[in-house]
């Protein structure tokens, strides 16, 4: 999560000290920016996790596969 932080705060302009209209609307822009990149990131590592949950099938799948492709144990009858 810090690593989302320090990459949205690169991408939204700084902090500006004041407390005019002005800057208060700066502030709320920034802010709204910092949701907006959080947003991003948090879907983006949403994503991520499909696409492991995703693969981890494919992969139990192909090992399912290999499984059942192995001769089958018959023991022998005395």
């Amino acid at each position: 999560m810090l690593g989302a932080a320090g990459a949205a705060q690169a991408a939204c302009p700084a902090a500006v000290a004041g407390d005019t209209p002005e800057v208060l609307a700066a502030n709320r822009q920034r802010l709204l920016c910092l949701q907006g990149e959080i947003d991003r990131s948090a879907r983006e590592r949403q994503q991520d996790v499909q696409i492991q949950r995703l693969e981890n099938a494919i992969q139990d799948q192909q090992l399912q596969r290999r499984f059942d492709a192995l001769p089958k144990f018959e023991p022998q009858q005395f």
